[in-house]
């Protein structure tokens, strides 16, 4: 990963790097299980027909635990997924997954798009632009199946990556709020300047 001058956003980051690497940065965090979340980013591509990854959420060392820090394969996590036609949320829940996917995000090349990935305490929820595209019940498909949670929590977050390959292009101003934002706080984030009082968080 390197850091740019974008003509726009200047000081976003680079995937991959200007040396050529496919690298991801690897942040803890601490997102309980069941926790209600969303994450918020820009994002910019020059060929958005290609699935690639924005980020994962995972569990140390993976789905059981014996794994390195921040591996990526058979990690139990939060998936984004940003191509020509979809934007995927993909939230595992310790005993398999649920997910969103929106069919037609309406994606330009080599632009500025605003993502934001909602979890509440019912349903997943991708946005594009401030437009939700993808929803999903997430809390009725867990009484279904008889699950103990709808989303098994979090404790690092990779960025640039995912299982699809690394994000062939640009990231800035990622944010990751503890509360599922409303739509309007949503909206506060497309602005220039986003007026923080405006977001009541805490």
């Amino acid at each position: 990963m390197t850091w740019v001058d974008d003509d726009y956003r200047r000081g976003s980051m680079s995937f991959p790097g200007a040396d050529g690497s496919e690298g991801y940065i690897c942040v803890p965090m601490d997102i309980p299980a069941d926790s209600e979340f969303t994450i918020s980013m820009w994002a910019k591509q020059e060929d958005p027909s290609a699935l690639k990854g924005l980020f994962v959420m995972a569990r140390e060392g993976g789905a059981d635990g014996t794994g390195p820090v921040c591996q990526m394969e058979g990690s139990n996590d939060f998936r984004s997924w940003l191509g020509a036609s979809t934007l995927w949320g993909r939230f595992a829940t310790g005993e398999g997954f649920t997910q969103a996917r929106g069919d037609d995000p309406s994606l330009v090349a080599d632009e500025w798009t605003h993502i934001a990935c909602r979890m509440t305490d019912t349903h997943i929820e991708n946005l594009v632009n401030g437009q939700v595209v993808a929803r999903y019940d997430h809390e009725t498909r867990r009484q279904e199946k008889g699950w103990t949670h709808g989303f098994a929590g979090a404790e690092r977050i990779l960025l640039g990556n995912a299982h699809v390959g690394p994000w062939p292009g640009l990231l800035d101003d990622i944010r990751i709020y503890k509360v599922a934002l409303t739509d309007a706080q949503i909206g506060y984030l497309l602005l220039p300047s986003p007026p923080q009082a405006a977001l009541h968080l805490k």
